[in-house]
């Protein structure tokens, strides 16, 4: 009888110490750096986002090293951000360390970078352009060429001034993420000056 309950009780200090050392373990773990500060950290740290007002749609931590013995954190991660003109995305790697007070970003490096914008090049409306040219006063005008690029659009329109000279104007716009597509040059010449 004395030997059976030895037994339990033997059975039962090792369920016991075998519970409190999983606890421990798991409780003493430093864990890496919260979702919440890595979010924080790239709306400071990338200055893009700040200054192209921009919301952080998405991270996907792409690969991620969290090493307890060492007190480090890094990580490798895929963002999403946009605002009302374009969708930002960015590949980085981000290095934390562990400090008394916490986790802390030791450096944040921009592998690339793209800026899509929400209306592209090529479906850039045309009629933009033409009022553009109707309010420099020209009223009989043709479109003669459009070139596009990835963040530029060039319009080259022939035109009849009031006095009926022939005109070359051209009206020249540009991709900027905090302002979307807007006109940063117009100008008109007198046709005859191409004519050579």
């Amino acid at each position: 009888m004395n030997t059976r309950n030895c037994k339990m009780n033997a059975v039962i200090a090792g369920i016991v110490i075998c519970t409190a050392a999983f606890f421990s373990v798991g409780c003493g773990r430093k864990s890496g750096v919260s979702d919440k500060q890595i979010r924080q950290d790239i709306e400071t740290e990338i200055t893009d986002i700040s200054t192209y007002g921009l919301k952080i749609d998405n991270i996907d931590t792409e690969k991620r090293q969290t090493s307890k013995n060492n007190g480090t954190d890094s990580l490798w991660a895929d963002i999403t951000a946009s605002n009302e003109h374009c969708t930002y995305t960015v590949y980085c790697e981000m290095f934390y360390s562990l400090y008394n007070s916490g986790w802390f970003l030791d450096g944040i490096n921009i592998l690339e970078t793209e800026i899509i914008p929400r209306v592209p090049a090529e479906e850039f409306p045309q009629s933009d352009a033409d009022r553009a040219v109707e309010e420099m006063g020209y009223s009989n005008y043709w479109l003669e060429d459009r070139n596009e690029y990835t963040d530029r659009i060039d319009f080259k329109y022939g035109a009849y001034d009031a006095d009926g000279t022939e005109m070359v104007v051209s009206m020249n716009y540009e991709f900027s993420p905090e302002r979307g597509w807007y006109q940063f040059t117009s100008s008109s010449l007198s046709a005859n000056l191409f004519s050579w």
